[in-house]
């Protein structure tokens, strides 16, 4: 599956394959670094209703509003938008990255 930048920059900006923390630029990241992009658990039983899995979103409130951003300038066709807010979620993992190796 191409990265959310190729798609991005193919033209496909498509909001609902952004609108699940699985599976939206944040998850992205929690699938290469699921140490440094921690997410929290839905309560037990609860799935989400577009992937079916059983997860929550990021635990980090930057990194959160920052999907949050992402999945709205999808839904408005913003693809520059969407870029922008790719950018600031990679710099932001790349922050907790460097934390959780500090820490």
């Amino acid at each position: 599956m191409p990265s959310w930048r190729e798609r991005i920059q193919a033209g496909d900006g498509d909001a609902r394959k952004a609108s699940c923390w699985a599976q939206c630029a944040v998850g992205e990241q929690h699938a290469l670094m699921p140490e440094v992009v921690v997410y929290t658990q839905l309560c037990t039983g609860q799935r989400c209703g577009v992937c079916g899995t059983s997860h929550g979103g990021p635990e980090d409130g930057p990194l959160y509003e920052a999907g949050v951003t992402f999945w709205e300038a999808l839904e408005l066709g913003d693809l520059v938008g969407a870029e922008m807010c790719l950018d600031a979620i990679e710099d932001r993992v790349l922050q907790l990255k460097r934390e959780s190796r500090c820490g």
